[in-house]
């Protein structure tokens, strides 16, 4: 496991809803996916803290992680480790080893947005393997955006499959995405709405992340929102004129489900509708996510932008040409 006289820093995060046709996927040298078993996890000591949480938790899957280290770092993160009250790892740009969190964060991201379904990753250990079984993690660490409620977990039985065959598929849409993150994070409005779109939340509230998620991305004026975010989702994602209109009508019902959360008001039927198509609203978020990311390596997303997603609904040269270059990296 040692490479050039370095340690291997381990991570390995707990997927639950997850499904594979094989026991362990490669993922190139990026990670590895594998069918939890006590034999792969005899690695960590029997009362470690992450061991009695997936004991308490258990998941289907995990997803391994490794970066190798020089003697010196490890050492610094062992004192670090030791030492710190809080928690080091906790998020990009803060706390002193977010530079091997973050790696796990943008890969649980990329998991997030590859394709349908709930993506569901519970806290990540991170340790050191200085021998074969026993070792200790050093720190466990939040790499995702969840704040999983595990009630509503077994309650609602999310899904989501990830089979061989779809590696390569999935090595080409990281590469992408990794390629393009400098120039998005340009965009506050991007970092924002991919935090929304990655949390797990209870059933009503997260129709309100996802329409926040839409907002963020389609809508930076303060009125008229919600005829603005329906027509411009529609003129995004709709092929033809049939589907722009149910697109127009579906969105605007989730954002009336929206407002009358957050205001307290009772539900009318098309809201009490809405709120029962949120794996629907949760893959439309996805889509314009990953539209928007890709549009945003091509041009500015200033007023222009905005203005184009209005006037796609008049010129058809223009819809064309915005949709072929917002599908690059819709890859499902």
């Amino acid at each position: 496991m040692w490479r050039d006289e370095k340690f291997p820093l381990v991570s390995v995060t707990p997927l639950y809803g997850f499904s594979s046709d094989a026991d362990r996927i490669d993922l190139g040298d990026i990670a590895s996916i594998a069918r939890i078993s006590d034999e792969k996890l005899q690695v960590l000591d029997a009362d470690d803290v992450f061991m009695q949480h997936i004991r308490l938790y258990q998941p289907q899957h995990l997803l391994w992680k490794i970066v190798y280290l020089s003697p010196d770092a490890v050492t610094s993160i062992r004192k670090l480790a030791e030492e710190s009250a809080t928690d080091i790892w906790r998020g990009p740009g803060e706390g002193a080893l977010s530079a091997f969190v973050s790696p796990v964060s943008q890969l649980l991201r990329a998991f997030h947005l590859f394709k349908p379904g709930r993506f569901v990753a519970g806290d990540t250990s991170f340790f050191v393997p200085m021998q074969e079984t026993g070792c200790n993690t050093l720190s466990l660490s939040r790499c995702s955006e969840m704040a999983i409620d595990f009630q509503f977990v077994q309650q609602y039985s999310p899904h989501y499959q990830f089979n061989s065959a779809e590696v390569s598929f999935f090595l080409s849409f990281i590469n992408e995405f990794y390629t393009a993150w400098p120039t998005l994070q340009k965009y506050p409005q991007i970092d924002l709405a991919l935090h929304r779109y990655a949390k797990e939340s209870a059933m009503y509230g997260e129709s309100v992340d996802l329409m926040i998620s839409l907002e963020a991305l389609l809508v930076p004026e303060e009125e008229g929102i919600a005829y603005r975010l329906s027509q411009r989702v529609a003129n995004l994602l709709g092929p033809d004129a049939a589907s722009r209109k149910e697109l127009f009508r579906r969105i605007r019902d989730c954002y009336s489900l929206r407002s009358k959360i957050v205001h307290g008001a009772k539900f009318k039927e098309k809201e009490l509708n809405a709120a029962q198509q949120l794996d629907w609203l949760r893959e439309i978020t996805r889509r314009v996510l990953l539209s928007v990311m890709a549009l945003a390596t091509e041009m500015d997303l200033g007023s222009d932008f905005y203005a184009s997603l209005n006037d796609m609904c008049f010129d058809d040269d223009l819809r064309r040409s915005i949709q072929a270059k917002a599908s690059r990296l819709l890859h499902c």
